[in-house]
């Protein structure tokens, strides 16, 4: 198979130009391998040809990149635009531009979004709607197993956690640590005091006792000190970081009541984000996680552990455009 500019079969045609007309000729290529060759290349609107003929015509219209026609690969290209260019390099430049107009274009309020698209990582301003489409599909679309919800609950399930310190009024027989503060608030309150009896040697000739009684008609010694203590919280950078991210979707959506004629689909939606946002930041959990002042960004919690780390990667997924796939 041969491809010619003219009917007189003395230039064959290396590249192609679309809209332009060329002469194909078939021989020694039985019909039925000819057939099956112009279904292959997709040119069924580009060729005419008659079984049993040895030549047909080809005119290539509005395409442009590349085609394989009997293991031959043809470049096509426009003589409308960028004539500089190759085909394959015309078509790459098209696309670039569509990709860029229609990447943050949505036909219609309730169209599926994400369905054949990924992130641009490039597009730091994607539109509100797009953003809004990213948290419909992580907490309403996707299945039990993979939902923003699910997410939240192995958060939960296994937090991140600190230990604090603080101090506190308690009884001496509770002990466990003594600091600084303590000695200090030992030293100027005295509404904790007992005095001893005159059996309680031993503990007349404590320190402490010894200290305090100083001045005094009779021994005394603290029933109650203001002790140092440790407890469990929940109120680290990482789980700040989640409650930030809650408050970030539901402010995302408020945003929504500004745009005009939503369809009441929409306002469905809407509300049931907004619904599963509230009742998760009234959680006990949350109302103890005070709000995020630094972004953690180089946490290993955030980074690895579950649950934290697929919040983490739909955060930064959500504050970029998308692109076609």
């Amino acid at each position: 198979m041969k491809i010619f500019y003219d009917s007189e079969l003395q230039n064959e045609a290396v590249g192609l130009i679309e809209n332009k007309p060329y002469i194909v000729d078939f021989s020694g290529i039985e019909a039925d391998e000819i057939h099956e060759e112009i279904q292959k290349a997709s040119l069924e609107p580009f060729i005419d040809w008659q079984k049993g003929n040895r030549f047909g015509r080809l005119k290539i219209v509005n395409y442009i990149g590349a085609i394989s026609f009997f293991d031959r690969l043809y470049d096509v290209r426009s003589p409308k635009f960028l004539t500089d260019l190759s085909g394959a390099e015309q078509f790459h430049f098209v696309l670039r531009d569509v990709q860029e107009l229609a990447k943050n274009l949505i036909y219609t309020y309730v169209s599926p979004s994400f369905v054949f698209r990924e992130t641009d990582y490039n597009d730091v301003n994607p539109s509100l709607l797009i953003t809004f489409n990213y948290f419909k599909n992580i907490i309403l679309d996707r299945s039990h197993s993979s939902n923003l919800r699910t997410l939240i609950a192995k958060v939960l399930k296994n937090p991140n956690f600190k230990y604090v310190s603080f101090h506190e009024i308690d009884h001496i027989s509770k002990l466990r640590s003594f600091d600084d503060k303590s000695l200090r608030a030992l030293a100027s309150n005295s509404k904790h005091y007992s005095i001893l009896d005159e059996t309680n040697t031993s503990v007349k000739e404590l320190s402490v006792s010894k200290y305090l009684s100083r001045g005094r008609d009779h021994s005394i010694f603290p029933n109650k000190l203001f002790m140092k203590k440790k407890s469990l919280s929940y109120d680290t950078q990482e789980n700040r970081f989640i409650k930030f991210f809650l408050e970030y979707i539901e402010s995302t959506t408020l945003k929504l009541n500004k745009v005009s004629n939503l369809p009441q689909k929409v306002h469905g939606q809407k509300d049931q984000i907004l619904s599963f946002c509230r009742n998760s930041l009234n959680l006990p959990f949350f109302r103890e996680v005070k709000r995020m002042t630094v972004m953690p960004t180089h946490s290993p919690v955030l980074q690895n552990r579950a649950g934290y780390r697929e919040i983490l990667a739909h955060y930064n997924n959500s504050r970029f455009g998308i692109r076609y796939l």
